[in-house]
């Protein structure tokens, strides 16, 4: 059994030792190494919230280098098509399956819409992990489980306040609105 504190004092580690991309496959790897362990956490972070995602903090490092987030995802519950604020972000699912799809930005409309092609799509069961780096930081979550609650951890570069969504015009393009990130 993995303790917060063990998983936290790791992720120091990781984030300190490393940049660029090499940071982010080192947190990849912790949160792997994590999960096999049996990190536990406190029950708080397993409920569901009605209506949408639950998003609970777990960890913010002291110098602002990094955050730790866990994301309840009751059945039918997803995200918008977001962005990460040009942030990476590596995640882990603790807990059910999550289906991930990921797209490129492509460029704008004639009508000023913003573009995308879908690249990936993924279904991601427990135990594992995933990444993205800017530029390719586009996606959609959503709970794979049709009869039960997913739950994923996720590491940031800092933390995560604000995003972009981008929601669908009609025309196959998409209108920008930034979105404050909160937590339950």
């Amino acid at each position: 059994m993995l303790t917060t504190d063990q998983f936290i004092s790791e992720l120091e580690k990781a984030t300190h030792a490393f940049n660029g991309e090499q940071k982010v496959l080192a947190v990849k790897e912790v949160l792997g190494r994590a999960f096999r362990a049996g990190l536990e956490l406190a029950p708080k972070y397993y409920k569901q919230q009605d209506g949408h995602y639950a998003r609970r903090l777990l960890h913010k490092a002291a110098d602002g280098s990094f955050s730790v987030v866990v994301m309840v995802w009751d059945v039918d519950q997803k995200t918008p098509l977001h962005d990460h604020d040009g942030r990476w972000c590596v995640e882990c699912v603790l807990k059910g399956m999550i289906k991930v799809t990921s797209f490129e930005h492509v460029g704008k409309s004639s009508c000023g819409g913003d573009l995308f092609e879908r690249r990936q799509e993924v279904l991601a069961g427990e135990g594992q992990t995933g990444h993205l780096i800017p530029p390719f930081e586009y996606h959609e979550i959503a709970n794979a489980l049709d009869k039960a609650c997913s739950v994923t951890l996720h590491v940031y570069d800092h933390e995560l306040l604000e995003s972009t969504v981008f929601v669908p015009r009609g025309d196959g393009s998409y209108d920008r609105e930034r979105q404050s990130m909160t937590y339950d």
